[in-house]
């Protein structure tokens, strides 16, 4: 998976992509990397809301 977050994701979208990752690690292991500092997601994240979930 590529450029995620390339554009803002909303909240739907954020949510989404939440409950894939989610999924995705109860049956294998996960590597994220990111050039965006930790203080850029809620941008990238439709929000502080979606990021504190």
């Amino acid at each position: 998976m590529d450029e995620v977050g390339f554009d803002p994701l909303s909240v739907k979208e954020a949510n989404l992509f939440f409950r894939f990752i989610s999924t995705l690690y109860e049956k294998s292991s996960i590597i994220i990397t990111t050039n965006k500092a930790f203080r850029d997601w809620p941008d990238v994240f439709a929000g502080d809301e979606v990021i504190t979930v």
